[in-house]
């Protein structure tokens, strides 16, 4: 029940009994300020929320990782691609700087940070696996 008291306005808890003192009846009502119980309720659910998209954002990170990681192995055979070694590299280094910002904006509860930077993620992967596809497409 919202209600307004002098000293400030809040959501109150508001229970009534009866009981019998001297032979009189009477009735007792207990107010309770809910506002610190609300305020907890909420902070408790926000982390939730926070934890489940973490798990989530690294659950979507963990594909990408593992392609990257094939992609790796696969130039690493490869001696004569030492261009493509470099360039593995640098996206090597980008996509850690970047799963590391996801991570750290998660931590932060900036859920809008980490949800750009792990477009970022999967942009840049998406983006280097399509060019080492074609790159090593038969010709035609």
């Amino acid at each position: 029940m919202q209600m307004v008291f002098p000293g400030g306005v809040g959501r109150w808890d508001i229970r009534r009994s009866t009981f019998r003192e001297g032979g009189a009846q009477h009735q007792l009502l207990v107010l309770t300020d809910l506002s610190q119980t609300l305020r907890e309720e909420e902070r408790t659910a926000w982390q939730r929320l926070l934890r489940v998209l973490g798990h989530e954002l690294n659950n979507s990170l963990a594909p990408i990782k593992s392609v990257a990681g094939s992609l790796a192995d696969l130039m690493g055979r490869e001696p004569e691609l030492a261009k493509e070694d470099v360039l593995r590299l640098r996206l090597e280094d980008k996509l850690a700087a970047l799963q590391a910002e996801v991570e750290r904006a998660t931590a932060a509860g900036d859920s809008d940070a980490a949800e750009a930077a792990h477009a970022r993620y999967i942009e840049l992967g998406t983006t280097y696996v399509r060019r080492f596809v074609r790159s090593h497409e038969p010709a035609a």
